[in-house]
C-alpha cells in the first residue's frame, strides 16, 4: 500500500516556476559563452597588435640609432687631425645632389694639399666602392652618400629566425656656411634597418637625423705653424744656393696664386727641418689666413710712442743711424712729420746715444745735412723734405721752394703748437770748398719762423767728411752701446706693449741697439703712415751690429755690455704697405728689411706686404713676409733652450684667435647648440 503525500499549495506553484526558468538560464549561459568569447579575442588581437606595433617601434629606435651612429663614424672620419688620415676639409664643401656630391671632386681651396688624401675606400653594403656599378648598372657613390648604405654590424640583431636583421647609414646632404675660418655644417643623415633573408631584402625601419655643428679653423701642433712664410722667395724656386734650416718644430709656408698639387710633393733638398714636408704649399684666397696685419701685434693698454708739444700729442718717429746722416747721433726723434730729427731723450744713457765715431761737440750741431724747407703763407705754413737722395744739393736749396724735388706736410696753424726750434734749412757757406749751414729757427712758434728774416734763424756750420774721416777717432773697432729703457718709450703708458714708429735703422759698424722689453713687448713699425711720413727710409742691420730685447740694462760678461733675453715674442718688427712686393729682385728697395748674421739674435719679424732680405743669418723667432731673399745660409731657430714652441708662446702672449696664425690649418666639427631633429618614415 503506497502512501500520498499532497503537497500544500505554495510548494506546487514553486515547482512550477522552476520549470519556466530553465530557457533563460540556457539563454544567460549562452550570452556569458558569446561574451568570454569575444573579450578572449579582443584580448588576442589586443596582444598581437601590441607586438606588432612594439616591433615597429622597435625597428624605428634602431634606425634612429643607425642614425646617430652612421653620424658619429662621419665625424670621427672628418675630425682626425693625422696628416695622412685628415679629411677635414670637407667640412668646407658642400656635399649633396644639387652640387653632384662635390666631396668628391679634387680640392682646390687654401690647404689644396690636404686634399690629396681625398675619400676613404670604404665599401657599402653591396660590397661596392665607387665607381663600381650597382645592381643596375649605375656607378656607386663614394663614401658616404652611397644609397645601399654601409653597414653598422654583421651579425643579425634580432634572433627570430626569419632573417638577418642588419642597420646601415648614409650620408643624404651637407650643407657648410665655413667663412673665415669658422662657421655650421649641417648634416643629414639617414639610418636604416634591412631584413636580409635568401638573397632577398627589405627595409623595416628608416629614420633621418639632422644635426648642426660648430666648425671651427685652428692650428694644431707646433710642428704645423710656419716658422717662414712667404708668397714668394728665391729659396723656393731652386739652384739659389740658398741653404734654409729650421731648427725646431715648424714648417716654410709658401703661399701661392693656385691649387698646383704638383708642389705637394716636390721635393726641396735646400730647406731641411724636423718633419718630411717642411715646404707647406697654400693657396692664398679669401678663407686663407695669410700673414697679420701690424694691428694683431696690440693688447690691451698697447700705446704709440708720442711727445707732447704745447699740450698737443705727436707721434715721435724714430731714427737709429750709425752713419751720421740724420742728426749727429745715433738715436734721434721727431715730433712725427713736424720739424727735424733731434738728439733722443733717453734718460738711462743720454751720452751713449752721440755717434762717437765722428767725435762731435753736441752742442755744436755739427752733423750731415738734413735737407729741409719752409713755406709760409697767410698764417699757414708747411715743412718740406726732400726726395732726392742722389744729388740733394742740386735740386733740394731750401730757399728754392718751387723745386719739385719737396715733399711738402700738410698746412699747419699756429694752433698746432709747433715749437720752431724744430723747423730746419740749409745753405752753402762757402759751396767751392764745400761748408754748408743749418739754419734753426729761433722763434717761439713754428708759424712765427720767415725765410726772409736772417734774425729768425741761428746758423750753424756743418763738418765735412773729410774732416771726420781724418779723425782719429773714427775707428770702428770700438762697440759703440746704445740702451733705451722701457721708461724712455711710451711713457704715457708704463703697462701696455709700446710701438714705435721707425723711419730708418740703418746699422752698418759695430752698434749695439739694446731695449728692455721685459715688462712689456716692444713693437717696431718699420714704415710711418702717411700723416707722419719723412721719406728717405732705410732698414739695414749689418753684420757687426746687434739689435735686441733685454731683461736688464745691466753690463755684463767681458764684452761688458747687456746680455740679449733671446725672446722673439716681445720683440716684433712688422710692416705693412699698399703694395705687397712678390718678388727678390737684385737692386734692393729703400723699404726692403735686410739683416746680417747675427744682428737679430731673436725677433718675430711679421711684414704682410714687405720684402725681407737676409744674408747668412742665425736668429730665433719667425720671419714673415711677402718676399724672402736670402742669401747664402738661413737657421731659424723655432723654441727656446726648454724645448718650448715659439709660437705657442706668441699664440698666448698676443691672443691668436682661432682663425689667426700661419701654418697647416685643419678644420674641426664641434657639436652646436641647435636641437637633434629624427624623422620617420
Amino acid at each position: 500500500m503506497k502512501n500520498f503525500i499532497r503537497l500544500s499549495k505554495s510548494n506546487r506553484v514553486l515547482k512550477r516556476l522552476h520549470k519556466d526558468e530553465q530557457g533563460v538560464s540556457l539563454v544567460i549561459s549562452l550570452l556569458m559563452g558569446v561574451i568570454l568569447i569575444t573579450g578572449a579575442t579582443g584580448l588576442l588581437i589586443r596582444q598581437l597588435t601590441a607586438k606588432k606595433l612594439a616591433s615597429s617601434e622597435s625597428y624605428q629606435q634602431m634606425a634612429e640609432t643607425a642614425a646617430s651612429n652612421g653620424f658619429n663614424r662621419i665625424l670621427a672620419v672628418l675630425n682626425n687631425a693625422s696628416t695622412s688620415e685628415y679629411r677635414g676639409f670637407l667640412f668646407t664643401e658642400n656635399n649633396n645632389p644639387n652640387n653632384d656630391w662635390l666631396w668628391q671632386q679634387p680640392y682646390s681651396k687654401g690647404q689644396f694639399c690636404s686634399g690629396l688624401s681625398g675619400l676613404p675606400d670604404y665599401r657599402d653594403a653591396n660590397g661596392k666602392t665607387a665607381p663600381e656599378p650597382d645592381a643596375n648598372g649605375n656607378p656607386t657613390l663614394p663614401w658616404p652618400a652611397s644609397e645601399t648604405g654601409y653597414k653598422l654590424n654583421e651579425e643579425t640583431l634580432r634572433g627570430d629566425n626569419i632573417g638577418d636583421v642588419v642597420t646601415s647609414y648614409r650620408l643624404r646632404s651637407y650643407n657648410s656656411t665655413y667663412s673665415e675660418g669658422k662657421g655650421e655644417g649641417t648634416f643629414e643623415v639617414e639610418g636604416f634597418v634591412r631584413r636580409v633573408q635568401d638573397d632577398e631584402e627589405s627595409v623595416l625601419a628608416r629614420a633621418r637625423l639632422t644635426r648642426s655643428l660648430q666648425l671651427k679653423s685652428g692650428i694644431a701642433r707646433p710642428q704645423d705653424w710656419g716658422v717662414l712664410a712667404a708668397q714668394s722667395s728665391n729659396a723656393l724656386g731652386g739652384g739659389s744656393g740658398t741653404d734654409i734650416t729650421i731648427n725646431g718644430p715648424g714648417r716654410f709656408v709658401w703661399f701661392t696664386q693656385s691649387a698646383n698639387t704638383d708642389l705637394c710633393n716636390q721635393s726641396f733638398t735646400s730647406i731641411q727641418g724636423e718633419i718630411t714636408q717642411v715646404v707647406w704649399p697654400i693657396l692664398r684666397g679669401a678663407d686663407t689666413a695669410f700673414i697679420p696685419a701690424s694691428s694683431a701685434y696690440s693688447r690691451d693698454k698697447s700705446s704709440f710712442d708720442s711727445v707732447s708739444i704745447n699740450s698737443n700729442q705727436y707721434y715721435r718717429v724714430w731714427t737709429i743711424d750709425d752713419t751720421a746722416s740724420s742728426c749727429g747721433f745715433v738715436v734721434c726723434t721727431s715730433p712725427g712729420e713736424n720739424g727735424s730729427l733731434i738728439r733722443a731723450d733717453i734718460t738711462a744713457n743720454p751720452s751713449l746715444t752721440i755717434n762717437e765715431e765722428d767725435n762731435q761737440d753736441p752742442a755744436s750741431g755739427q752733423a750731415d745735412i738734413d735737407y729741409k724747407t719752409f713755406q709760409r703763407s697767410n698764417g699757414y705754413f708747411r715743412i718740406g723734405t726732400c726726395k732726392d737722395n742722389n744729388n740733394p744739393e742740386a735740386n733740394c736749396r731750401s730757399d728754392d721752394t718751387n723745386s719739385n724735388f719737396w715733399q711738402w706736410s700738410s698746412w699747419k696753424t699756429w694752433r698746432s703748437g709747433i715749437p720752431g726750434r724744430t723747423i730746419k734749412r740749409w745753405r752753402w757757406k762757402d759751396q767751392q770748398a764745400g761748408i754748408k749751414e743749418i739754419g734753426t729757427c729761433n722763434r717761439s712758434n713754428a708759424s712765427q719762423c720767415k725765410m726772409n728774416r736772417n734774425n729768425h734763424w741761428t746758423w750753424q756750420q756743418v763738418a765735412t767728411q773729410t774732416d771726420n774721416i781724418n779723425d782719429d777717432s773714427t775707428s770702428t773697432d770700438t762697440p759703440k752701446i746704445v740702451k733705451i729703457d722701457s721708461s724712455d718709450i711710451c711713457q704715457d703708458n708704463d703697462s701696455g706693449d709700446c710701438h714705435l714708429y721707425i723711419q730708418r735703422l740703418n746699422l752698418t759698424t759695430n752698434t749695439n741697439i739694446f731695449i728692455k722689453n721685459d715688462t712689456r713687448a716692444v713693437v717696431l713699425h718699420l714704415n710711418v703712415d702717411d700723416s707722419v711720413s719723412l721719406g728717405n727710409e732705410t732698414y739695414f742691420l749689418g753684420s757687426g751690429s746687434k739689435l735686441c730685447g733685454v731683461n736688464s740694462l745691466a753690463n755684463r760678461g767681458s764684452e761688458q755690455m747687456p746680455s740679449c733675453n733671446l725672446d722673439p715674442v716681445r720683440l716684433v718688427i712688422t710692416q705693412d704697405g699698399d703694395t705687397e712686393r712678390r718678388s727678390c729682385p737684385t737692386v734692393k728697395d729703400a723699404k726692403d728689411f735686410g739683416f746680417e748674421g747675427n744682428s737679430l739674435p731673436a725677433a718675430w719679424v711679421s711684414m704682410n706686404t714687405g720684402r725681407v732680405r737676409t744674408q747668412d743669418v742665425q736668429t730665433r723667432g719667425v720671419i714673415w713676409a711677402s718676399s724672402l731673399c736670402s742669401e747664402g745660409d738661413l737657421t731659424v731657430t723655432s723654441q727656446d733652450s726648454d724645448g718650448n714652441a715659439y709660437v705657442e708662446q706668441a699664440k698666448d702672449y698676443w691672443n691668436f684667435g682661432e682663425s689667426e696664425g700661419v701654418g697647416r690649418r685643419i678644420v674641426r666639427g664641434i657639436r652646436g647648440s641647435g636641437f637633434d631633429i629624427f624623422k620617420r618614415w
